[in-house]
């Protein structure tokens, strides 16, 4: 039975310095097809180093070794600070290797959404790399360290390999916008990579505030309700978002070419219910594949002072659902209804 393989890396800068913790990574290369994968990612010691067994199995290197056929690795070395470094060499060459890992430069992305607001938390790898002694891509694994996310300026800076080319993706929880443009890894160069990405939706933000205090109507529950247009024989759409201390909300809808926004009834945290229009005075249907803003400002309710609170019942007993209550005021002909 033939000896286990063993993998000895060391992992230096161009000045020669050891690299802690690179990671290293392993591929057999099958003369036609893409390089397989070996399972597991090391990490170098505080030297610089990497002594490991490879996950081969034995079947394998009898066979390669019956036949005369030298098995050939792709063998890969990453670290965020220092760069990358990689090598393609037989089985025997890997028991002794030294990696030099550079860097190309540095792409920086700038993602902005259409109103030209940055985009923060955006996520992204390099999730391939096209290696001129390899014939296909050769993908990477999952890797946290490798993760990156765009600060609040909407930047991220990518540390380029030497000597190939990386392919970027972003992933997570990405905008409509982002995903319907990057549906694709891309390849990166380096400089700065400005992007605008429509958020495909219609912001809609006002303030509720009592009509007779002034005072911010806080916690309280406003739902917004679209009508399809004329042409689409759909349900309307509802949209619900909460007040918070200053009174303020903000409502994304789905883009409609045609549906407009109607009438909002806002729930309050004490039960009550207001029906208010907040349609903007100079509403018009969107453009489908655009993003528009609207702000509704400042919008008066007349809150409640009282609320009754009861239960209607049949005449069997049993609790009567969507029974009208009218209650009489003490001013005369003043009534007012209660849902």
């Amino acid at each position: 039975m033939p000896s286990p393989s063993v993998l000895h890396v060391r992992a230096v800068t161009r000045e020669g310095r050891p690299v802690k913790d690179a990671q290293i990574l392993l591929w057999r290369i099958i003369p036609a097809g893409a390089p397989k994968p070996l399972p597991g990612i090391w990490s170098t010691s505080e030297s610089g180093e990497l002594r490991a067994r490879l996950p081969l199995p034995p079947e394998l290197l009898t066979v390669a070794r019956e036949n005369q056929t030298p098995l050939r690795f792709l063998v890969l070395a990453w670290h965020p600070q220092a760069g990358w470094a990689w090598s393609v060499v037989r089985q025997n060459a890997l028991q002794n290797m030294n990696l030099t890992l550079t860097s190309a430069g540095q792409c920086t992305w700038t993602v902005q959404n259409c109103f030209g607001e940055p985009a923060k938390g955006l996520k992204g790898r390099i999730v391939q790399l096209r290696i001129p002694e390899i014939a296909t891509p050769v993908p990477l694994p999952q890797m946290p360290e490798a993760v990156l996310q765009t600060n609040a300026g909407g930047k991220l800076t990518v540390g380029l390999p030497e000597g190939s080319t990386a392919y970027w993706a972003w992933g997570g929880e990405l905008p409509a916008g982002m995903r319907w443009r990057f549906h694709e890894p891309v390849p990166l160069s380096v400089g700065e990579q400005r992007v605008r990405y429509h958020l495909g939706t219609r912001e809609v933000r006002g303030r509720l505030v009592d009509a007779r205090t002034h005072q911010p109507l806080r916690e309280g529950a406003v739902l917004l309700r679209t009508q399809p247009g004329k042409w689409f024989q759909c349900l309307p759409t509802d949209y619900l978002a909460l007040t918070d201390a200053q009174g303020r909300f903000t409502v994304y809808l789905l883009p409609d070419p045609t549906g407009p926004v109607v009438p909002t009834l806002c729930r309050f945290s004490s039960g009550a219910e207001l029906w208010a229009s907040l349609i903007p005075p100079d509403a018009r249907p969107p453009v489908q594949t655009a993003c528009e803003r609207w702000d509704l400002g400042e919008v008066a309710l007349n809150a409640p002072d009282a609320f009754i609170v009861g239960e209607v019942r049949g005449p069997n007993g049993k609790p009567a659902p969507f029974a009208l209550v009218v209650g009489q005021q003490k001013q005369p002909n003043a009534q007012e209804r209660f849902a």
